[in-house]
């Protein structure tokens, strides 16, 4: 038997449509599935940023320069995952977090009444 081309392209055709839609789906599968998983990480990963940044506390038995570096570093961290703060925000927080031994300094800079910005 002699299957004519204008008939046996359909019936290929049709065979050809399911294996992509088969296909199609396993790859949708398969994408959602490592969407699902990658950004869970992201989030665990901004978690953990978060948290470095609210619970890092300068101390007095290190240099404050090596503490600024370190905070600017958690900083960095939390702007290369998307999550920015405004400059001012970024300035009282370090200013809070300076050493017990620097705490008349802080107050006369939370006191101070002046616009204090970032130089790096």
């Amino acid at each position: 038997m002699v299957v004519q081309p204008h008939v046996a392209q359909p019936v290929a055709a049709k065979g050809k449509g399911r294996r992509n839609s088969l296909l199609s789906q396993d790859c949708k599968s398969s994408w959602e599935s490592l969407e699902k998983k990658y950004k869970t990480e992201d989030a665990g990963l901004k978690k953990f940023i978060v948290g470095k940044f609210l619970e890092f506390k300068m101390v007095d038995s290190k240099t404050v320069m090596n503490q600024v570096q370190e905070f600017q570093m958690i900083l960095h961290d939390l702007h290369a995952e998307g999550m920015t703060l405004s400059e001012s925000f970024q300035v009282a927080a370090m200013i809070e977090k300076l050493p017990p031994l620097w705490k008349d300094f802080k107050n006369y800079l939370k006191h101070k009444g002046r616009k204090w910005g970032l130089r790096i």
